[in-house]
């Protein structure tokens, strides 16, 4: 197993910077600024103690100063990933400029390991909880966490609910989300890479996750203990395919 590997990876979309070190599937580093101050938090708990809900032990796919991406415990298909910031902050919008070039570098590098396991691009969304009113928060954890799932795009239909339900419009680059971090907002990108964000109140919680199940007729809910069960195979699945390609073809991979 490769603990720790360098690699380039494009230029990031706020900034140009020096590449950064992966940590793959080792300890979760974290500074004095990230330890965890909420202890009622599910994914404060994966950053402090390495365990998820279940006391499972989470893989990890990669790490590095600001984010640990593993794979989604309410993987409801395979190839479903959870990128997480190691601060505990409301949004992706809170970020600083750095930490917003190492968000593009680990969605770059899951993207990347998804795409050579699946041979499919990627939908991305998150559900964003505001800084300053909660109560029309789509989110169902309030973390900044994002969704990475190796299914392409959905189909038109599907894709055109979404964007008229949520009354989505186009931003330029994850640097816009700034602009919205003040209140909820659902950010979604499509598997050509175009990105769109909504603002629209009091959206469902887990929205995206249920237009994904409704596409490939799979439970959703991963609160309901027995649904969750049954997407451990998919967890299990994902993981194995995934130290393949991170034992036999790194070198390869970026």
């Amino acid at each position: 197993m490769i603990d720790e590997t360098s690699f380039h990876l494009p230029v990031p979309l706020c900034s140009a910077k020096k590449p950064l070190k992966a940590e793959i599937n080792s300890k979760i580093i974290i500074n004095d600024e990230q330890a965890p101050k909420n202890n009622s938090c599910v994914l404060c708990n994966i950053i402090k103690n390495g365990k998820d809900i279940t006391g499972r032990k989470p893989y990890m796919l990669y790490q590095n100063e600001n984010f640990i991406s593993t794979v989604d415990l309410g993987s409801m298909i395979e190839g479903y990933a959870l990128i997480i910031c190691k601060n505990h902050i409301n949004s992706m919008g809170e970020l600083t400029e750095k930490e917003f070039d190492d968000f593009d570098d680990i969605q770059n590098y899951v993207r990347k390991g998804l795409k050579k396991i699946y041979n499919k691009d990627c939908i991305c969304f998150e559900h964003g909880s505001g800084r300053n009113n909660h109560s029309g928060a789509a989110s169902s954890i309030k973390h900044a966490h994002f969704h990475m799932v190796a299914i392409d795009k959905f189909n038109d239909k599907l894709h055109k609910k979404i964007i008229n339900d949520l009354e989505m419009f186009e931003i330029e680059s994850q640097c816009s989300l700034k602009n919205y971090a003040d209140e909820p907002y659902v950010y979604y990108i499509t598997g050509d890479d175009t990105k769109y964000i909504s603002t629209k109140k009091c959206i469902e919680s887990q929205y995206l996750r249920k237009i994904i199940a409704q596409q490939f007729d799979k439970e959703w809910n991963w609160k309901n203990p027995e649904i969750l069960k049954t997407f451990k195979e998919n967890v299990l699945s994902t993981e194995q395919k995934w130290k393949k390609i991170i034992n036999e073809d790194l070198n390869n991979l970026f």
